[in-house]
C-alpha cells in the first residue's frame, strides 16, 4: 500500500509540473486604436479562487489597449504538417471591438500606438504548470497580443478538410 501511494503522489507531482498544452493557432490583427492605459495585475486578484494558485507577490503590468478590428487572419508559425492538430481559442472578426493586453511599460506603448492603425498577433500562454508567474497571470478571458513587426514570417493558416 505504501508503495501505491508514493507511485500516486509521484505521478500527480509529476502531472503538475510539466506543460501538456495543445498547439493553437494566433490572429494577426489590424487594430484601429481608440484608447490605451496602464493596468497592473495582482497574483491575489488575477483569477477566481478555484484556479489561484500563483507565485506569492507576483504581478505584471503593462498596457490594456481598446479598439476596433480592421482586418483579422488566423496564422501558424509551427511545422506545416503539424497544423491540422492546431486549435483556434476564439474567433476575432473585423468590425468588432476588442481589448488586448499589452506586457511592457504602458508610458512607452501607448503614445506609440494610440490613434494609429496597428498590427498585431495574439499570443496564447500555456499556463498549466504551477505555481502560475508572468503572463498566465493575465486572466484568461483577456487577450493577450504584441505589435507585430514582421508579418511576413507567419503563415495562414487552414482548416484542416473534414475527413
Amino acid at each position: 500500500m505504501k508503495y501505491l501511494i508514493a507511485i500516486t503522489l509521484s505521478n500527480l507531482v509529476s502531472s503538475v509540473g510539466h506543460a501538456a498544452c495543445f498547439a493553437t493557432t494566433e490572429h494577426l490583427i489590424r487594430v484601429k486604436v481608440q484608447a490605451c492605459q496602464n493596468i497592473k495585475i495582482d497574483a491575489s486578484s488575477s483569477r477566481p479562487p478555484a484556479h489561484a494558485i500563483h507565485k506569492r507577490g507576483s504581478s505584471i503590468s503593462g498596457a490594456l489597449v481598446t479598439g476596433l478590428v480592421i482586418e483579422s487572419t488566423i496564422v501558424w508559425d509551427g511545422d506545416p504538417d503539424m497544423a491540422e492538430y492546431t486549435f483556434t481559442l476564439r474567433e476575432i472578426r473585423a468590425d468588432e471591438s476588442i481589448t488586448l493586453f499589452m506586457n511592457g511599460d504602458a508610458s512607452q506603448i501607448c503614445p506609440a500606438i494610440i490613434g494609429q492603425s496597428n498590427l498585431f498577433v495574439t499570443d496564447t500562454q500555456c499556463c498549466d504548470v504551477l505555481p502560475a508567474d508572468g503572463l498566465c497571470l493575465v486572466p484568461p478571458t483577456m487577450i493577450i497580443a504584441k505589435e507585430e513587426k514582421a508579418p511576413e514570417r507567419w503563415a495562414v493558416w487552414t482548416p484542416p478538410a473534414k475527413k
